[in-house]
C-alpha cells in the first residue's frame, strides 16, 4: 500500500453514517444510514446498490461474507437483513428486545453480538437458529470474527478480550493494549492478527508459534533446568524448546 489516500463524494446520499465495512476483495464498500444500506465501487465512488432497509432504529453493523456474495445488514432494533449480490433479501429475522451487532464466521454461520449485555450468539443465518451456546462477553462489547473461530471482543473499559465463539471459552486474560483508550478491533481473517484502534493503533500477533520463534531469537538460548523447574508445569519432562540452540545445563 502507498498509503495515499482516495476521497470521492457519493452522488445522491445526503448522509453516510456509519457502519462501513470493506467487501473481500477491496472493490466495494457497504455503508448503512438510517433506512438505506449502499453498496459503493472503491475505486469511483460510484453507487453499486441503493437497498432498502425499512424503518429499522439505527443500523448498528454491516458485513460482507467471504465470498462476497452476501451482505449482513443488523440493527439496534434487533433485525438482522441478509442480502445477496442482486440486492435480494435472503433472509430477515430478529428480536426487538435484543439489539443486535454482527459479523460472518468463517464456517458461513453469523456471530451476533447484543452490544448493551454483552451476549454473544452463533446462528444458522438462513433461519437465525442457534448453532452454539450463546455465552456473556463483557458488556458492552464490539466483535469481530477470525477463521479459525477466535472472537475480539473489546468492552467500553478499554479491555481487549479473546473467545472461541463456538464454545463460549475465554482464552487468556483479558488486557489493555499499551495503556491506549480501546474504542475498536478487528481480526485479520486469519484470526492470528488483531489491530486495536483508539487513542492509538496497535497490530497484536496472536499465533503462539510466532511468539516461541521470537522468545527463542530474543533468549539466544534454551531454558536452564533451574529456570524449566520454576516457570513449567510439574511433571513437564525437560526438552531443549529451541531447536537452534544447546540444551541448558
Amino acid at each position: 500500500a502507498s498509503g495515499r489516500s482516495r476521497r470521492f463524494v457519493v452522488e445522491d446520499v445526503p448522509y453516510i453514517g456509519m457502519p462501513l465495512r470493506w467487501s473481500p476483495d477491496g472493490n466495494r464498500i457497504a455503508a448503512a444510514t438510517v433506512g438505506r444500506l449502499f453498496v459503493i465501487d472503491a475505486k469511483s465512488g460510484r453507487r453499486i446498490e441503493d437497498l432498502a432497509i425499512g424503518d429499522l432504529d439505527g443500523p448498528s453493523g454491516v458485513a460482507f461474507d467471504e465470498t462476497g456474495e452476501r451482505l449482513l445488514v443488523t440493527d439496534f432494533g434487533g433485525t438482522t437483513i441478509i442480502f445477496d449480490q442482486s440486492g435480494e433479501r435472503l433472509a430477515v429475522y430478529g428480536d426487538p428486545d435484543e439489539p443486535q451487532n454482527g459479523t460472518w464466521a468463517s464456517d458461513g454461520s453469523l456471530v451476533l453480538t447484543n452490544p448493551f449485555t454483552g451476549v454473544v450468539s452463533v446462528v444458522d443465518p438462513e433461519t437465525g437458529e442457534a448453532v452454539a451456546p450463546s455465552f456473556s462477553a463483557g458488556s458492552p462489547l464490539v466483535a469481530s470474527v477470525g477463521a479459525n473461530g477466535i472472537g475480539a471482543a473489546v468492552t467500553w473499559n478499554n479491555i481487549v478480550t479473546l473467545w472461541d465463539v463456538r464454545t463460549g471459552q475465554q482464552i487468556g486474560e483479558p488486557f489493555n493494549p499499551s495503556d491506549a483508550n480501546v474504542m475498536s478491533s478487528i481480526l485479520d481473517a486469519s484470526g492470528t492478527h488483531l489491530v486495536s484502534g483508539g487513542s492509538n493503533t496497535v497490530v497484536w500477533d496472536l499465533d503462539p508459534a510466532v511468539w516461541r520463534v521470537r522468545a527463542c531469537e530474543a533468549a539466544g538460548r534454551n531454558l536452564t533446568q533451574e529456570e524449566w523447574e520454576e516457570f513449567l508445569p510439574e511433571g513437564e519432562a525437560y526438552h531443549a524448546t529451541c531447536p537452534q540452540y544447546a540444551p541448558g545445563p
